[in-house]
């Protein structure tokens, strides 16, 4: 991630930069990654943690089995309707102290 960051790219495309990462390593890349998002440069980021990616993007890319599924901004991405019909999850957003947070659970 240092080497793709320090040559300075247009578009930087990360498939799963904070795996096996810990929490501190996590946001780190994160934050430098949204450093470079809001500074000009196009960064793509694959992630399987919902609730992570909802609070880090501008926009969601939701895909199942190959096809988009939704393509907006994380709350409507990430709708209720979204997360039970391709996640089996039952959820939605709650305000939180720092603005809106993903809940989700296992369907029933």
């Amino acid at each position: 991630i240092a080497r793709a960051l320090a040559n300075g790219p247009r578009l930087l495309l990360a498939d799963e930069p904070i795996a096996g990462l810990d929490p501190d390593a996590q946001r780190l890349v994160l934050e430098r990654l949204r450093v470079r998002a809001d500074s000009g440069t196009g960064v793509l980021v694959s992630l399987h943690d919902l609730a992570l990616a909802a609070n880090v993007a501008d926009r969601l890319v939701v895909l199942a089995h190959g096809q988009v599924v939704a393509d907006a901004p994380p709350m409507q991405a990430l709708a209720p309707d979204i997360l039970r019909r391709t996640f089996g999850l039952d959820g939605g957003w709650v305000e939180g102290p720092n603005g809106p947070l993903l809940t989700a659970r296992r369907a029933q």
